[in-house]
């Protein structure tokens, strides 16, 4: 509904209506549309989570970091692509929305699901942080530039080949500073 008719346009009773419960059984739930949307927004986000983590499992035990990291970021960029293709007139209304409502959130599953991996391939040393960076803070800086490969335009092939290029960059330097600290410490 917030995507068809924008945040805006969707009352209670809409929503009520659309799941086919009473506005008053709505209301149980959630105390207002805000809370609704931010309820469907964090309902997307763990579809993105289960499937990332889905896709990881498929992997096999050698993989990679940056093979990890790819299929990570594909199946969020794939999800969003879904969306993306329906073309709503309410979409950046909509990621107005999401920003609003991310920043009261320490942080969302998909960037945990990050820090995770990226905290596996430093424990395992396939790459080093610099001292002056933790794991959530080089999540977050991978989070944001491949969100804006998501939102950025051009085709499906066109964002997978940019995803692949920032993380062939990313994982790079972080194996480079690693090589740099070993080098260091000798």
């Amino acid at each position: 509904m917030f995507l068809t008719q924008g945040f805006n346009a969707t009352s209670m009773q809409d929503i009520a209506k659309q799941a086919e419960i009473s506005r008053a059984s709505l209301y149980t739930y959630f105390v207002n549309k805000d809370e609704v949307f931010v309820g469907a927004l964090f309902a997307f986000f763990d579809n993105i989570l289960l499937a990332a983590e889905a896709a990881l499992t498929q992997l096999p035990d050698t993989a990679s970091l940056q093979e990890k990291l790819y299929a990570i970021l594909n199946i969020r960029q794939t999800m969003w692509f879904a969306l993306e293709t329906q073309q709503s007139p309410h979409a950046m209304e909509l990621l107005e929305l999401q920003q609003l409502a991310l920043r009261d959130a320490e942080s969302y599953p998909f960037e945990r699901l990050l820090v995770e991996v990226i905290d596996d391939a430093l424990a395992t040393g396939q790459i080093a942080a610099p001292p002056s960076l933790s794991k959530e803070s080089i999540a977050d800086v991978l989070n944001l530039s491949a969100t804006a490969i998501v939102f950025v335009e051009g085709s499906r092939e066109q964002k997978s080949a940019r995803s692949n290029t920032l993380l062939r960059l990313f994982v790079g330097g972080l194996q480079t500073e690693g090589a740099l600290q070993g080098q260091r410490s000798h």
